[in-house]
Formats: C-alpha cells, structure tokens, sequence
C-alpha cells in the first residue's frame, strides 16, 4: 500500500505499540510494502526495529462480512503463524504476542496492529522463481508448512492445511 491508511492517526499507533507491546518508538518510519496491509518500521532507544503491520478492516471482504468477522479471520491467522512457529517452523515470521498474549490487537473500531520481529530481506517480485536450489527449497519449506498441520488444530477450525 502506498499511501496511508484513511481514517488513521499516527500517534494512535505509536499508543498501541507503546501500551500494547511495550514499544516506545524512538523513529516510526512509513514503508510502503506488501500489499493489502500497511507497513511502518519501528525503532527503540536501544535500536532494535521492529515491523509493524496496520490492517484496515473495511477493505478485506475476503475476510468476512462485518469488521468483528474480519478481526476474528485475522486473529485467526496471526494466532496460526504463532502456533507454527512454536511448533519448530522457524521460517515462519510470527507475530509478538502482546502483553495480554493478543496476536493481534484493535486500533479504532476500523483497523488492527501486529507487530513482527524486522527480517533483513528484499522483497520479491511476481512470478520470481529464482534458481533451481531456491525452488527445491520452497518447496521443502511448503511440505515442513503442510505437514504441520497438527501444530494449528485448535485454531484453524475451517481450514484444511492437509496436501491431498
């Protein structure tokens, strides 16, 4: 996403992290990547960045019908990646558990924060397929992702990670 989120205030943000995670944001830095959700980069006095993902809840359909439907598709997302990682699956970047233990958490009655450990990377391109070592590799990460999916029972009550 390119442009910020509509109906957004920055210090709520900053609020969030601050009370949610205990982050106090020393810079706050937009990072227009991805897509579908927005992106800051936060750094504390100690200089350890963090990712920070902000959701708007009204532009998700996919998700549910109403923005409680959607928040509870999201949580239950966030809450499977953390189940994964915590099963072993170290490849999978999952989202730090708030205070309260929250994947996941409200901003405003329209949007959602997450926040992420920073993964030093580049992102991809649509349709890269990068050389015969990385493909083989995918897809050994892929199959460890579907074989775990035991690790995300109690979470993903209607989805079946199960390869056929």
């Amino acid at each position: 996403m390119k442009g910020l989120p509509e109906g957004f205030a920055l210090d709520a943000l900053i609020e969030s992290l601050a009370d949610g995670w205990d982050l106090h944001a020393e810079t706050i830095e937009y990072a227009p990547v991805g897509f579908g959700s927005y992106h800051w980069i936060a750094t504390d006095i100690r200089g350890t960045r963090r990712f920070v993902t902000v959701d708007d809840l009204d532009l998700k359909p996919w998700l549910g019908t109403t923005r409680q439907s959607v928040f509870e598709s999201l949580t239950q997302a966030f809450d499977g990646a953390v189940a994964l990682h915590g099963a072993g699956l170290e490849f999978v970047v999952a989202p730090i558990r708030t205070n309260e233990g929250e994947s996941l958490r409200r901003l405003g009655g329209r949007h959602t924060v997450a926040l992420f450990p920073f993964v030093e990377g580049r992102s991809g391109r649509s349709f890269e397929h990068g050389t015969d070592d990385e493909r083989t590799a995918a897809v050994c990460l892929l199959t460890q992702l579907h074989l775990a999916t035991g690790a995300v029972d109690s979470i993903a009550r209607s989805v079946d990670l199960r390869l056929p």
